[in-house]
């Protein structure tokens, strides 16, 4: 593995929201894109590819005056609607890392890992509550076409029901849950590897306010 670069984009935290999401304004929520978009698919993403070893970010806040959908509401914001993150990765490997909301258009996932010998992408054209699941694909060898790729069958932990995508992931969650209940597996993350997400996010917040590279022993 050489290279990792995720992008993570959504439209709802835009500079006008809806009062469902009225929620993500205030900072002090801890709801903003940065850590709930970044930190769910970067604890999914470093438990994958190994956790940074040293990385520079910023958290910018471009919407500081968010406007209520329905009322008309104009409401102060100082909560960061951007995290631009870049790093290295045990082994040598280069990590960036962009997570953005208020997209207008073209947004959801995508995520490029560059090995030596092939290349995997994994996209979704929705960052949250996506109906359908995540698009793999991989070659190996030099100019070849990504061609998709299946998920092996160990990785199917319940049987085909229709549900999407976003709530079968859940299930999953779950359903893993109760095998590490059974068995002392460890399918799931546990309180510890929350707490190591969290470290994580304060020391982005720390990189953002100091201009400062940060060195970390996850």
């Amino acid at each position: 593995m050489r290279s990792v670069r995720l992008s993570v984009t959504e439209p709802a935290c835009y500079l006008r929201r809806s009062r469902e999401v009225a929620f993500t304004i205030p900072s002090e929520n801890f709801t903003h894109v940065a850590v709930t978009f970044g930190g769910h698919f970067m604890d999914a993403l470093f438990t994958a590819v190994g956790w940074p070893q040293e990385f520079s970010a910023i958290l910018l806040n471009q919407f500081t005056h968010i406007t209520i959908a329905e009322t008309d509401e104009v409401i102060a914001s100082d909560a960061p609607n951007e995290l631009i993150l870049s790093g290295i990765l045990p082994g040598n490997v280069a990590l960036t890392l962009h997570v953005e909301g208020g997209k207008r258009n073209g947004f959801g996932m995508q995520l490029d890992i560059t090995g030596t010998e092939g290349d995997l992408r994994m996209s979704n054209s929705a960052a949250f509550h996506n109906r359908e699941d995540n698009r793999i694909e991989g070659a190996q060898g030099e100019g070849r076409p990504l061609e998709p790729m299946p998920v092996p069958a160990e990785y199917h932990w319940l049987p085909a029901s229709g549900m999407p995508a976003s709530a079968l992931e859940l299930a999953n969650v779950y359903t893993g849950w109760l095998a590490d209940r059974n068995d002392g597996g460890t399918r799931t993350p546990t309180f510890a590897d929350a707490v190591r997400l969290h470290r994580l996010l304060d020391l982005i917040a720390s990189s953002s306010t100091t201009g400062q590279r940060v060195k970390w022993e996850p």
